[in-house]
């Protein structure tokens, strides 16, 4: 007897465990974390050009979500699955923390030294010795701490938004989280499943519930935001031997998360049906060429390089102080960045990663000499 079309589909791309799925660089994440990290630069092209035009995702949600908040949450539910996979196969605290000090601190150095140093006395309305002077520009290495100073003295104080680089206030969070993390993935993996089910299950309770106001700021609502996102990272990990993903279900998803936009519910739809989208769009779907993986992950140069670059077009050009304009002159700049920052500094980095935590190693365990 003829099933169903969606038994149909289901018998002709069956089901298989995450944990089966193929590993190592021939999956999608590159691609998808590009693809974010350029949202994020097409959302903010809106505000950072001074356009009346609204942002099309938060115009199609009715003011649900934004490209860039979008991207942010598939940045962390990534982050959340892929770290935990890091974690648990190094099975080294010293060389995890090592990773992920590697792959963030050394760009994001680099990026506020020149926008110090290079960007700002190229941009700043007040002389060059006033400029240097100024606290605020000293006070703009803080950065490099995560303690997060966005202004530069003179500099875009004309433009539609202030700030030089505003993409930064993620970053704070994400390392919160990385410290987190082996406590939470411990409790997944030794303890108890359904205990880290049971506390995903109250952040998004927690999300649902919360009544945010402006003297929120960056604060606990935005530890619970994009913690859920990379929590749900984590049960993926954790749960990886019992989800299923196949076509016709990340379909569904996709469908719902779509229907959701109008209809409401789009949060907490993305948090749920869009995750499994995503892992079917990194595991299961064909591997998708494109022209700029192959030059290395730029994600991460794309996202702490856009703001900068975008400021600096609506600064200096007409173009760029509309949305489409703003884009199509920062896109190209930021994307250049973004490779010289992987070839040079980023990719660098994490290759002296094992050296530096074999050493860290090695010297906690050298025994003490008489």
């Amino acid at each position: 007897m003829p099933g169903t079309p969606l038994t149909i589909l289901t018998r002709a791309t069956p089901l298989r465990r995450l944990i089966d799925t193929r590993d190592g660089a021939n999956n999608n994440f590159d691609l998808i974390r590009l693809i974010a990290a350029s949202l994020v630069l097409i959302s903010h092209a809106f505000p950072l050009s001074g356009t009346a035009t609204p942002e099309p995702l938060s115009a199609w949600t009715g003011g649900q979500a934004t490209f860039g908040g979008v991207a942010v949450c598939i940045f962390f539910f990534i982050s959340g699955f892929l770290v935990s996979r890091s974690l648990e196969r190094r099975r080294s605290l010293i060389a995890f923390a090592t990773a992920r000090i590697m792959r963030i601190f050394p760009g994001l150095a680099v990026v506020i030294a020149l926008s110090a140093l290079v960007l700002g006395p190229l941009t700043t309305s007040l002389d060059l010795t006033t400029y240097f002077a100024h606290r605020g520009f000293s006070g703009y290495f803080r950065n490099m701490l995560l303690q997060m100073h966005y202004t530069l003295p003179g500099v875009f104080t004309n433009n539609a938004m202030q700030g030089v680089n505003g993409s930064l206030w993620t970053l704070s969070f994400e390392v919160v989280m990385y410290t987190a993390l082996p406590l939470v993935l411990w409790v997944g993996l030794f303890v108890s499943r359904g205990l880290l089910l049971a506390g995903f299950l109250a952040l998004v309770c927690a999300q649902q519930f919360w009544i945010k106001t402006p003297a929120d700021g960056l604060s606990a609502y935005y530890y619970i935001h994009l913690g859920q996102f990379f929590l749900a990272g984590i049960i993926a990990y954790v749960y990886r031997d019992a989800i299923r993903i196949n076509t016709p279900a990340a379909l569904i998803c996709l469908g719902a998360v779509i229907a959701s936009a109008s209809l409401g519910g789009f949060c907490a739809t993305r948090l749920i049906a869009g995750s499994y989208f995503l892992l079917w769009l990194a595991y299961d779907a064909p591997k998708i060429p494109d022209p700029i993986t192959p030059f290395g992950d730029l994600s991460y140069g794309v996202y702490i390089y856009a703001f900068p670059m975008q400021q600096w077009m609506a600064h200096s050009f007409a173009a760029g102080r509309t949305w489409d304009g703003n884009i199509a002159l920062a896109l190209p700049l930021t994307l250049l960045c973004a490779a010289l920052s992987w070839q040079f500094v980023e990719a660098p980095a994490m290759r002296a990663r094992g050296s530096i935590a074999a050493l860290l190693i090695g010297r906690r365990k050298r025994p003490r000499t008489a």
